[in-house]
């Protein structure tokens, strides 16, 4: 609800609402309580606002109502399979689903499953290379997971190296090789946490461990 007052007054504003009201057992209380707010938002202004809470009423009152009619938003600013910044606390998230009125995503950081409002998207913005830190993983097109290491990185051809990564024939190789430098920057996403352990149990295998601190292999003895 930030910005409220720079909004025109019958625009669509609060998109996440029929998500949000969906969620909510149809006991009486509920519905007074949409019925409260439909009088606010006519009071405010926003009337179109108040005219979808008025049809998510009608369905927990058992009508059936088209979703059609309750929102009419605009093209989804993101696809499924779209890395996305959340810019308030840089959090990444994969979108793995588009639905009514929010984005179903993973975040890379704990492989759990998210919602984001379609109200949220100005808050949004798509994944790049440059948003990548020493020593994230990442993957390219191809399937390759790499931790990725900007100190060596080619930014005139736009490569991008690595400390190591599994080749395709389940090798765990280190880039001190340059094996990895036909990798590019515009090939890449963040690895989702699957890919990760993917990674990881390769490098077990091989007998090293990564010491994130550091940012460097250690070969277990």
């Amino acid at each position: 609800m930030k910005n409220i007052k720079q909004v025109k007054p019958k625009e669509y504003t609060f998109k996440s609402l029929p998500r949000l009201l969906d969620m909510i057992e149809p006991t009486s209380k509920a519905k007074a309580y949409c019925q409260k707010l439909i009088d606010t938002l006519v009071k405010e202004g926003y009337t179109t606002d108040a005219k979808i809470v008025g049809e998510c009423l009608k369905k927990m009152n058992g009508e059936d109502i088209p979703m059609a009619i309750m929102v009419n938003k605009t093209e989804p600013k993101f696809m499924v399979g779209d890395w996305v910044v959340l810019e308030d606390s840089l959090s990444i998230y994969k979108i793995v689903e588009v639905c009514k009125s929010w984005y179903e995503v993973i975040s890379n950081n704990d492989g759990m499953q998210y919602s984001i409002g379609f109200d949220e998207e100005d808050d949004c913005r798509l994944w790049t290379i440059y948003d990548a830190k020493n020593g994230d993983i990442l993957i390219n097109k191809d399937g390759c997971i790499f931790i990725y290491n900007p100190n060596t990185s080619n930014y005139i051809t736009l490569r991008p190296y690595c400390y190591c990564y599994p080749s395709i024939q389940g090798n765990f190789l280190l880039e001190s090789y340059n094996t990895g430098s036909w990798i590019y920057f515009n090939e890449v996403t963040p690895a989702t946490k699957e890919q990760c352990d993917i990674l990881f149990a390769k490098m077990k295998e091989a007998g090293y461990i990564w010491d994130n601190n550091k940012k460097e292999l250690i070969k277990k003895d």
